[in-house]
């Protein structure tokens, strides 16, 4: 079994997936019995997105062996994948019943609560975990993260605080403990906090893709602080730099695209004679072109993201092509209909090219999703 496994993780290392998993069915085959094997073919199943299979393996070995926790906490995460929530928390549930394992599997009830919205009983579980085992800073690490999205940035640095008391070098926690301190404006704070993380990830005597890609999330993140603080060649070299850890960090090519606005902008407003009301803020189009390139590469890698539309809807409001723009704040708020800032910027277009009747409907809309507003 340990040779077929071996086996079947080369197969996959070198991106022959179906030959891997062909190697599982017949490991599967051949050892009927053996719970390593099954386990292992749950995760070939689970990896190659044939959750229903994996589900039956992880089942078998956790009927026989209910003190996996490893197989527990996978079949909870597939049958969650596959929408059974119930069947899943379930899973978890009757988990907890056992003497062990308990921080991990909140942890996992966590997520579960939170991916069906329910973010009371998120927090709560992540807030068992932590108690089941203090030294678990991932669970600190989600109950942080859940506490940074939903703008309770004080609730998120105690809480992260507290981990790194117990575990400083652990890089997750030190980014969020930046993420905490930027939301409540402390920028000096945050960018420490990165650079921080960032150190002990360069440090890394052998860094891994998983490194690497860490390592692209706080240098995007170093470089928006940059760009906001108008320190183009810097934001410019951090962003880049992202880029070649990972070429797919969708945040960079975003800041890429936001940088190559705002030295437009700024070139624009450089000018002796400023432009007329109305009139385009920004006219180099050697920096439209690359800044349309990044934005237009974001959405490439993530067609769903929130991010690039906006800034492609900020590009093109900002070289006058209003009409242009409007697809993509459009396109921003029916994703995330909580995008303020957005909505007036596409009420902003709608009065300046005198679409009386969209303004009227977007009032309307508004109503109807916020009517407090």
């Amino acid at each position: 079994v340990d040779v077929y496994l071996r086996w079947i993780d080369a197969l996959q290392t070198a991106g022959n997936s179906q030959q891997a998993l062909d190697l599982a069915k017949t490991l599967a085959r051949d050892f009927p019995d053996s719970l390593q094997a099954r386990r292992g073919v749950g995760t070939i199943y689970r990896g190659a997105g044939q959750n229903e299979q994996a589900a039956v393996e992880f089942q078998a070995v956790l009927d026989a062996a209910p003190l996996d926790l490893a197989t527990r906490l996978a079949l909870g995460e597939t049958l969650a994948t596959l929408g059974r929530f119930d069947e899943a928390t379930a899973i978890f549930q009757d988990g907890l019943k056992q003497p062990a394992g308990h921080a991990e599997l909140n942890t996992a009830i966590g997520r579960l609560n939170e991916s069906q919205g329910k973010m009371g009983r998120a927090i709560q579980a992540y807030r068992d975990a932590i108690t089941a085992n203090p030294d678990y800073w991932q669970a600190a690490a989600e109950l942080g993260r859940v506490f940074v999205q939903l703008d309770r940035p004080n609730k998120a640095l105690e809480t992260v605080n507290a981990a790194l008391q117990r575990r400083p070098d652990v890089t997750p926690l030190l980014t969020l403990q930046g993420d905490a301190n930027l939301a409540l404006g402390r920028q000096p704070e945050a960018l420490a906090s990165y650079r921080t993380a960032l150190d002990l990830l360069t440090s890394d005597a052998a860094p891994d893709l998983g490194v690497a890609q860490e390592r692209a999330v706080l240098l995007t993140r170093i470089g928006a602080m940059q760009l906001k603080a108008r320190n183009f060649n810097s934001a410019q070299a951090s962003f880049k730099e992202a880029l070649q850890l990972d070429p797919n960090a969708v945040a960079a090519h975003v800041g890429l695209g936001n940088l190559y606005l705002a030295e437009a902008m700024a070139e624009t407003a450089s000018r002796a004679v400023s432009p007329e009301p109305g009139a385009p803020k920004a006219t180099d189009e050697t920096r439209y072109n690359q800044s349309i390139s990044a934005l237009q590469e974001a959405l490439s890698i993530d067609p769903e993201s929130i991010d690039a539309r906006i800034g492609l809807g900020d590009l093109n409001a900002a070289y006058g092509r209003r009409a242009d723009a409007i697809p993509y704040y459009q396109e921003a708020l029916s994703r995330d209909p909580a995008q303020t800032d957005v909505r007036k910027k596409l009420f902003d277009l709608y009065v300046q090219l005198g679409r009386t009747e969209e303004v009227v409907s977007f009032y309307r809309q508004t109503l109807i999703d916020n009517p407090d507003s």
